[in-house]
């Protein structure tokens, strides 16, 4: 990621005309392949000092910018009367997380607001939370947007590494670019559905009870998984607050028509805790959670159509389900009849 600090000194009553030059400008900048994002700052000990601070994905497209010739256009006419005196740094830089708490700046969130608060892309998010790839045209239907509108937008997601492109013959696919990024908009959602109380999306009960979370098995029937794992000690919590299978775990992958032994060797953690925000409680999230959900739709215990995340439980599924975990939760209602609560917190 390539950050531009413009900083410039303003002639004597030139402030507004900086401005409304820049918000001239705007439209254009939007519009730049590789613009990511802008922010300007007024000094308050040096009046007339101003600093903008853009960030951008690679040299290439800061070059174009100013080459562009609206910008090369205000860039003279700044030289001609507006500026006195300017300085432009270009950087490349890392966004690094790795650092201690007080040594951070205070996040800035705007840019990532601005990117999801457009419906389309909004949309397009969602329809990649099952975790599957899909086709710009298969996005597009789902954001209902036209094919370059969809490509726009697709563009700013890529360049914002929220997604990423995967070649396939001469097709293209897009998927979320990774967990964290499925868990910031589940995260996102729950706090949205807080907002605005019960949503239409939370009456529709198919997809509460049972739905794809980027792979794994998420809703009611996710949570009664989940509790089922840990009370009948499938896993076992670690000292990192992530899961690992135990004895019995293996037992039960057996008893589901599963190979446990590849995972017999396995010392890592499986799985971790993932908040359901239909459930508010958490499901189970990682590698075998996924070969669960994988093995359960091969089996035709659960069923979907391409493109949705809704899961159906058939009767097959059923009955081998409840075979193996026990009475399953009912389909009305906010609480499984299962068991209580059983939080993952450890």
């Amino acid at each position: 990621m390539i950050a531009v600090i413009f900083e410039v000194e303003l002639a004597p009553d030139t402030q507004a005309d900086y401005l409304a030059q820049a918000a001239a400008l705007r439209e254009s900048l939007s519009r730049m392949p590789g613009f990511l994002s802008i922010e300007r700052f007024e000094s308050l000990s040096q009046p007339g000092k101003l600093l903008s601070l853009s960030f951008w994905t690679d040299e290439s497209s800061v070059r174009a910018w100013r080459e562009q010739g609206e910008h090369r256009a205000a860039q003279a006419a700044g030289r001609a009367g507006l500026f006195t005196d300017y300085r432009l740094r270009v950087a490349q830089v890392l966004r690094d997380y790795g650092l201690n708490e007080r040594d951070q700046a205070p996040c800035n969130l705007q840019p990532l607001a601005t990117l999801i608060a457009d419906p389309s892309r909004a949309a397009m998010l969602s329809h990649l939370l099952s975790g599957e790839l899909a086709s710009a045209s298969e996005l597009a239907r789902a954001a209902g947007v036209g094919a370059a509108t969809a490509s726009a937008h697709l563009r700013k997601l890529l360049d914002a590494g929220w997604l990423v492109c995967e070649p396939r013959g001469r097709h293209r696919y897009y998927r979320l670019a990774d967990a964290d990024v499925a868990q910031a908009l589940q995260a996102l959602q729950l706090v949205a559905d807080r907002q605005r109380g019960t949503s239409p999306w939370l009456r529709q009960s198919e997809l509460r009870y049972a739905r794809r979370c980027y792979g794994h098995l998420a809703g009611r029937l996710g949570v009664c998984l989940a509790q089922h794992c840990l009370a009948d000690g499938w896993l076992v919590p670690d000292e990192a607050s992530n899961y690992r299978l135990a004895d019995a775990g293996l037992t039960a992958m057996a008893a589901l028509g599963m190979d446990p032994e590849p995972w017999r060797r396995r010392t890592a953690a499986v799985a971790h805790a993932c908040l359901d925000w239909s459930e508010r409680r958490d499901h189970l999230a990682g590698p075998w959670p996924r070969a669960l959900l994988a093995h359960a739709l091969e089996q035709q215990w659960l069923q979907t159509r391409s493109g949705e995340r809704a899961l159906a439980l058939t009767p097959l599924g059923a009955a081998r389900l409840s075979a193996v975990l026990g009475p399953l939760p009912a389909r009305e209602g906010l609480q499984s009849p299962l068991r209580p609560r059983q939080d993952f917190s450890g």
